[in-house]
């Protein structure tokens, strides 16, 4: 009797059944937010029952749509189950990339900010060099409201599964199943990346609907808001599609047997892989936020009208909108078909070249076992294809010590990646086909021991949330004491966003402090997961805020002043520089910085 792999569901699609409940839940919105748009606009209502209905739109509108998101997920993450050990429980799982993806909105807030005002100043010396009004505004309209948010919003909202690409979730104990990330293949980074932009996408609904309600915005403006961003999955295709590249790089470099190329190779194809799938989602995002500039070109140039303004805007809207919808479904059919034909452990879900490969169990543990202790022929046990006996020819599945045909002991020779054949230790090209052979990295064996996180980076990341923590008080009293307790709620919002990113932070230094003395798996890859997201957000707010203290410290002193803002600068620049070094120090140098390490 064959067993059943909890890993592997037969079909990857959804249930006719539940396809149906979503597109006619999707089509039952569309249809509610026309009725809501009748009522408003076309019938003539008492005031006190618009602002029923609008205000009433504007939490079930977006409610049900993101909650048909949600359900989507859950949907498709039980055709992807994961190992509750490493990944935890599917609500726990869930509430992670949630966090996720209210850092992501933080981070992205603080370097839009930063660039938009680099902007500015561009925009300005545009100006003052050319004396044209026109062109200064189009610059930094294009460069603050596209541009910027293109690249930086796309960058933030893909890099977390940029960090799950380098995830090693089994160290070299076992050949088979070595290297493997968070993400596994293109439908693992699709659901990954979902979450994170829909989160996205319903803090910055959340966000303009507030700026909207508090600069006087009547019905019309948040109905607007509102049925745009419900219908169309702007961030959610940037998140889903960064999540879908970097799990076919991630799948290719297992597939190919890239494992073992040195990092710097491995880099160079993780972007050649990734690069030409996320300008997608960058290309979109700002051809959305630019059309109306080229719209009012248009206009401008064939003396049109604001009706004729608005019908262009609201075609591209549309189009823009149904390109997204079209594009995610085109990567969820290709990640469907994919995950059809991965194989999966059935005792842990990590996916290996084919069915019946050994798998291994996960272990929190740690082991006493060292290095030296192991065979050194083990570690040169059969790479990432089928292994051919020297003496009979027979295949055999990777691993195997002992020929099943012959019994000839296989394991004393080192098989060639490209064709499979054997090979005695020490030569440089293969005697079969010649691949080079030591071109690629001899297979290191890590210690199972309880490595140390690097100290320096836990103590400076301390500082820094502390830091960001004194700021947000800050932020918040001086919001107080200047737009009063109106302005204060009014940016309580973005203060609640500020502490969540703080909080994160503090919970992955104070993790990775205690499992100095007792290690645990799952804790570690996402522990050193959260703080490297967010230390790389403070590094970009550190440099983009120390410039732009640098660039204003400049001006000041050309017009006879001098100004702290230098100072600031400098200081903002130097703590980029620091983070940044011991950053990098502790990627290169730390072995157990993202790493699930595994039993002997």
């Amino acid at each position: 009797m064959k067993l059943v792999n909890p890993y592997k569901p037969s079909v990857y699609q959804l249930e006719p059944r539940k396809r149906l409940i979503w597109i006619i839940s999707l089509i039952g919105c569309g249809i509610y937010a026309i009725i809501v748009f009748i009522i408003l606009f076309i019938l003539q209502i008492p005031n006190e029952l618009m602002i029923i209905t609008i205000y009433t739109y504007m939490v079930i509108g977006p409610l049900t749509i993101y909650l048909l998101w949600l359900v989507f997920y859950r949907w498709k993450i039980k055709k992807w189950p994961r190992n509750k050990k490493v990944f935890g429980e599917p609500i726990h799982y869930t509430l992670l990339l949630i966090s996720i993806g209210i850092c992501v909105i933080n981070w992205a807030a603080y370097w839009n900010t930063g660039l938009d005002s680099i902007w500015l100043i561009f925009a300005s010396w545009i100006y003052i060099l050319s004396d044209n009004l026109l062109l200064g505004t189009i610059i930094y309209t294009v460069g603050a409201s596209a541009i910027t948010p293109a690249f930086t919003e796309e960058f933030l909202k893909s890099f977390p599964s940029i960090i799950a690409f380098f995830v090693v979730l089994q160290r070299d104990r076992n050949l088979e199943e070595k290297r493997k990330g968070l993400l596994g293949n293109e439908l693992g980074g699709f659901l990954f990346g979902l979450v994170i932009g829909i989160t996205f996408e319903i803090l910055e609904l959340i966000y303009y609907l507030l700026i909207t309600i508090s600069s006087g915005g009547g019905a019309f403006d948040i109905y607007f808001q509102v049925t745009v961003r419900d219908f169309s999955p702007l961030h959610i295709l940037g998140g889903a599609i960064g999540g879908f590249a970097a799990g076919r790089a991630e799948r290719l470099r297992y597939e190919r047997g890239e494992e073992d190329l040195p990092m710097k190779i491995q880099i160079i194809n993780f972007i050649k892989r990734f690069l030409p799938l996320w300008l997608i989602p960058v290309s979109i995002h700002f051809l959305w936020n630019s059309s109306s500039v080229w719209i009012y070109l248009i206009i401008l140039a064939i003396d049109g009208d604001i009706l004729l303004n608005l019908i262009l805007e609201m075609i591209v809207i549309v189009t823009l909108s149904a390109l997204c919808f079209f594009i995610l479904l085109l990567l969820l059919r290709c990640a469907n078909r994919i995950t059809e034909k991965t194989y999966r452990c059935s005792e842990t879900g990590i996916i290996v070249a084919k069915e019946g490969d050994i798998c291994s169990l996960f272990s929190d543990k740690k082991t006493d076992v060292e290095p030296t202790k192991k065979p050194l022929d083990k570690a040169f046990i059969a790479q990432d294809t089928e292994i051919v006996c020297p003496n009979c020819d027979k295949v055999n599945i990777r691993g195997a010590n002992f020929c099943i045909n012959c019994g000839f002991q296989i394991a004393s020779y080192y098989y060639c990646p490209n064709c499979s054949k054997a090979n005695k230790f020490g030569i440089k090209f293969c005697i079969h086909c010649g691949f080079q052979i030591q071109q690629l990295k001899t297979p290191q064996i890590f210690p199972m021991s309880n490595e140390r996180p690097s100290k320096a980076l836990l103590v400076i990341s301390l500082i820094v949330t502390i830091g960001f923590l004194f700021y947000i008080v800050l932020f918040a009293i001086l919001a107080l004491l200047i737009y009063g307790i109106f302005g204060f709620f009014y940016l309580a919002f973005q203060i609640s966003i500020e502490i969540v990113a703080a909080v994160v932070m503090f919970y992955a230094i104070i993790t990775l402090f205690k499992m100095r003395k007792n290690y645990n798996g799952r804790k570690n890859i996402w522990s050193w997961y959260l703080l490297i997201f967010n230390l790389i957000g403070i590094f970009g707010l550190l440099v983009i805020y120390g410039i732009l203290g640098v660039i204003y410290g400049i001006i000041a002193f050309t017009l006879g002043y001098i100004t702290l803002i230098t100072g600031l600068g400098f200081l903002f620049l130097a703590g980029a520089t620091l983070v940044f070094i011991f950053l990098l120090r502790t990627i290169l140098k730390s072995d157990e910085m993202l790493q699930y390490q595994t039993k002997n």
